[in-house]
C-alpha cells in the first residue's frame, strides 16, 4: 500500500497502527521552522477542528501525541539537497527530519495532505509508516501571465498556497507585454498611468501592482519557500511600454490605437519592438530592471527575448547603423547583441542571473546567434532545451506541447481556441519528461526542471484560469518532483480523485478531474 499523496514520494512504507488526529496534540519545532509549524497547526485545526499546541524545542510535551521537528542536515547526503525530508509516523508521534527549512516545509505539506485524506475518509487517523522524499528537479514552477489579463493580489496568494501544497517552488511572473504593463516603476510613471490600461470609458480595462503589493507577494511566497521571478519582456512584446513612451520605438511616433483600443489582446498585427539603435532604450530598460531588482529578491531576472517582430529593425536607419557599428550581419545578430547587453547588465550591475526565452537566440536568420554568458535558457519549442544544454547553458524545459495550460484540455474546448493550439489533456501532462530523450547523458544535469505556463490571452477571468490550471497543475507537480520510473497515470487518478473529493486543492476544487 501507498500513502495518498501528490506528488508521490520517492520512498514510502505503510505499517500497522495509526496516528490519531483527534483530541489533544502538540507540535514541537525549533525557531528556524516556527512559521512552518504554525502553518501546520492552522491547517490541522481547519481540517479536524482540533487545536494543536505549539511548544518550543526542549520543553516537555503537554500531550501524549506530538509532531516533532528535528534539523538533521548531517543525516542527509549531498544528493538529497536542502528540500529533502523524512517522516516517521508512529501511534503517538510524527517525527519530521529535514535537511533544511525547505525540507521541513515540504514535510508539512505532506502531513497536511495525509490529514486531508484521513478526514475525507472519516478515519481521523494517519496510518503508521515512513516516508523518505526529495525532489527530482530543483526548478519546479508555474509561469503566470498577468499582462494580458490582470489578477488581483488575493487570488495570486491563493495560487501561491496551491503551488506550495504541490511542492512547486517558483512563480515566474510575466508582468509586461503588448497588452499591458503591470509593474509599478516609479522612475517611469506613464507605465502605470497609461500602459497598464486599455480601452476607454466603460470599456477601460487593466490594473497594475504597486511596489508595495509586489513586495507583499514576494514575502508571502518566500514564507512558503517559493521564489517569485519577474519577467520584463524585450526587445518585442512591448507595445504597452511604447504606447506610454513612443520615443523608445523605431519611428518615435505616438502609437495609433484607434477604435480597437487594447481590447484586441489576441491580435498579432501591429506588434512593435524597442529600437535597438537608441541608447535611450537601454537607459530605460536598465532603469526598469534597477527598480524591479529592488522589489524582487530572487537571484534571477527574466528578460524575455522571444518573438521579436521581423523586418522592423532592417527598415529603421538607427538599427541599420547599429548593425554596422557593432559589426553585425542580420536582425537576429542585432537581437543577440541586444540581449547579451541586457543579460550582462543583469549579471554585472544587479548581481542577478538572467533568464531568456531562447527560441531566437538559438536559431538566427543565417547562423546560430548564441546565448549570453551565464544565462539560463528557457526553451518552449521542441529541441531548444537540448540545444541550449549542448551550448553549455543551464535550461528550463517548458516544451509548449506538454506544459502550456492555455491549450485546451478537452476536444470539446478546441473550437474556443485558435487552431495553432494543440490538445493538452491531463494524461499527456502527466507523461511529460523535462529531460529531452535525445539529450546526452552527461548533459542531463543541465536541465534544471520545468515550468508550466499559464498564458492568459484566452483566459479573461479567474474562473477560466482555474479551469485551465486544474487539475493539470496537480499532474505537473508530480512530473517535476517524483521519479519518472514510478509514475502510473491510473494510480495517479485514484489519488487525485480522493483529494478532489477532500477539497485538498481548493483552487478550482469544483471542477471535475475528467469531465
Amino acid at each position: 500500500m501507498k500513502y495518498c499523496l501528490i506528488p508521490q514520494p520517492v520512498q514510502q512504507e505503510i505499517r500497522s497502527g495509526a496516528f490519531s488526529l483527534d483530541g489533544e496534540l502538540s507540535i514541537a519545532a525549533p525557531a528556524s521552522v516556527a512559521g512552518t509549524a504554525a502553518m501546520l497547526a492552522a491547517a490541522l485545526r481547519r481540517l479536524t477542528g482540533h487545536a494543536a499546541i505549539l511548544i518550543p524545542p526542549g520543553s516537555s510535551t503537554p500531550h501524549r501525541r506530538c509532531i516533532a521537528f528535528h534539523e538533521e542536515a548531517e543525516r542527509f547526503s549531498d544528493g538529497d539537497g536542502a528540500e529533502a525530508y523524512r517522516l516517521t509516523i508512529a501511534p503517538s508521534s510524527v517525527t519530521v527530519e529535514a535537511a533544511g527549512p525547505a525540507g521541513a516545509f515540504y514535510a508539512v505539506q505532506t502531513i497536511i495532505q495525509l490529514a486531508a485524506a484521513a478526514v475525507a475518509q472519516d478515519r481521523g487517523q494517519i496510518p503508521c509508516g515512513w516516508i523518505h522524499d526529495r525532489p527530482r528537479f530543483p526548478w519546479r514552477g508555474l509561469m503566470l501571465d498577468s499582462a494580458r489579463h490582470f489578477q488581483p493580489v488575493a487570488w495570486i496568494k491563493r495560487l501561491i498556497d496551491q503551488l506550495a501544497l504541490l511542492k512547486l517552488n517558483r512563480l515566474h511572473w510575466h508582468l509586461t507585454d503588448d497588452q499591458g504593463w503591470r509593474a509599478q516603476v516609479e522612475r517611469y510613471p506613464r507605465l502605470t498611468q497609461i500602459a497598464a490600461w486599455r480601452g476607454s470609458g466603460g470599456d477601460r480595462y487593466g490594473g497594475f501592482y504597486t511596489q508595495e503589493q509586489m513586495r507583499d507577494i514576494v514575502a508571502y511566497a518566500a514564507a512558503r519557500h517559493i521564489q517569485v521571478v519577474p519577467e520584463i519582456e524585450m526587445p518585442g512584446h512591448c507595445n504597452a511600454a511604447l504606447y506610454a513612451y513612443p520615443e523608445l520605438s523605431c519611428s518615435g511616433k505616438p502609437l495609433e490605437v484607434g477604435d480597437r483600443g487594447w481590447s484586441a489582446y489576441t491580435d498579432k498585427v501591429g506588434r512593435l519592438a524597442f529600437c535597438a539603435g537608441r541608447e535611450a532604450v537601454f537607459e530605460f530598460l536598465e532603469g526598469v530592471l534597477d527598480e524591479i531588482a529592488g522589489v524582487f529578491d530572487a537571484p534571477y531576472l527574466h528578460i524575455g527575448g522571444d518573438e521579436r517582430p521581423k523586418g522592423l529593425w532592417e527598415q529603421c536607419p538607427r538599427c541599420r547603423a547599429a548593425l554596422v557599428r557593432h559589426g553585425l550581419r542580420s536582425e537576429s545578430e542585432l537581437q543577440g547583441w541586444f540581449m547579451w547587453r541586457m543579460a550582462d547588465y543583469c549579471r554585472r550591475s544587479l548581481g542577478r542571473t538572467p533568464i531568456l526565452w531562447v527560441d531566437e537566440m538559438l536559431w538566427g536568420d543565417d547562423r546560430k546567434v548564441g546565448l549570453p554568458a551565464g544565462a539560463i535558457a528557457q526553451g518552449w519549442h521542441a529541441g531548444e532545451s537540448a540545444q541550449a544544454a549542448r551550448l553549455g547553458a543551464a535550461t528550463i524545459n517548458s516544451n509548449h506541447e506538454w506544459t502550456y495550460f492555455d491549450y485546451p484540455a478537452f476536444e470539446r474546448d478546441q473550437p474556443t481556441r485558435p487552431d495553432w493550439m494543440c490538445l493538452l489533456p491531463l494524461e499527456k501532462v502527466y507523461q511529460f519528461d523535462p529531460v529531452p530523450a535525445e539529450l546526452e547523458e552527461s548533459l542531463r544535469p543541465r536541465v534544471l526542471g520545468s515550468e508550466a505556463a499559464m498564458w492568459t490571452e484566452y483566459t479573461p477571468n479567474r474562473a477560466e484560469l482555474e479551469k485551465q490550471l486544474m487539475p493539470r497543475l496537480v499532474a505537473f507537480s508530480e512530473v517535476v518532483w517524483s521519479p519518472m520510473e514510478a509514475r502510473c497515470f491510473d494510480e495517479f487518478m485514484k489519488r487525485l480523485t480522493l483529494h478532489q473529493g477532500a477539497g485538498t486543492f481548493p483552487l478550482g476544487r469544483e471542477l471535475s478531474a475528467v469531465a
